[in-house]
């Protein structure tokens, strides 16, 4: 904008902003957002966080919970919401998904929002979903966990996908494992929208000295059976922790 005067002192830029609607700023600035993405599939992750050094000890507020969605590709934070107090972040994510443009996209979340009424959000949204399993789903988690083991203990595992890259002294390998919805008999399945696939990721790290670290991941998928595809979507869900927080 042309600014015949010079620029605006601090208060008057405040007072501006302090006059502007939130909301509306808000859906604004959605909206231009998704005006930069394209219809090219992408990976949308959603995780949450609490902020540091928001609680406030003095008048005894909880520290502050925010929502994120990261646009893995563009790298541009496409919603932010915080939690309520009184609630979890399971509670806030409906909301925030209806208002965001997920059609075509494949939406990873970690294990806080591994609910079935968050994947049917997602899949009504016209998009594909890669929920992590945990605890928060015991019986399911413990039932996926048996099964991948089961397989893997007479070499039975489906044929999987396989990355090896090297940076900061180390090697990491990642290995990626599905299963089909159709070839399991998990109780609890049924209850997800479009799921298709169980997917197991395990990660090895070996360090110079030797030493190996190993990780092991369960993810809930509307996805194919197609581990490629399966752990580029995981890896990409890393960018929120590497690149946002």
């Amino acid at each position: 904008m042309e600014l015949k005067n010079g620029i605006p002192s601090h208060d008057t830029i405040g007072g501006v902003w302090g006059r502007v609607d939130p909301k509306e700023f808000e859906a604004g600035f959605r909206g231009w957002i998704e005006g930069l993405t394209d219809s090219v599939e992408q990976v949308v992750a959603i995780d949450g966080k609490t902020l540091r050094r928001s609680y406030d000890r003095g008048s005894g507020k909880a520290a502050l919970q925010m929502i994120d969605v990261w646009s893995c590709k563009h790298e541009l934070v496409l919603g932010q919401e915080a939690v309520p107090e009184e609630t979890n972040e399971t509670g806030a994510l409906p909301e925030l998904l209806r208002l965001l443009e997920l059609e075509g996209a494949i939406v990873t979340i970690d294990a806080a929002g591994c609910y079935s009424n968050v994947a049917e959000e997602i899949t009504e949204a016209g998009a594909d979903y890669v929920t992590a399993l945990k605890g928060n789903q015991k019986g399911l988690h413990r039932d996926a966990k048996a099964l991948f083991e089961k397989l893997e203990g007479i070499d039975r595992l489906p044929e999987g996908y396989k990355t090896v890259d090297g940076g900061h002294d180390r090697v990491e390998v990642r290995r990626c494992w599905a299963i089909g919805v159709e070839d399991t008999s998990i109780k609890g399945l049924e209850e997800w929208p479009e799921l298709r696939s169980l997917c197991k990721v395990r990660a090895e790290r070996h360090h110079p000295d030797g030493t190996t670290q190993t990780e092991e991941r369960l993810f809930l998928s509307s996805l194919e059976t197609d581990p490629e595809r399966l752990l580029k979507a995981v890896r990409h869900h890393w960018h929120v922790e590497n690149k946002l927080h």
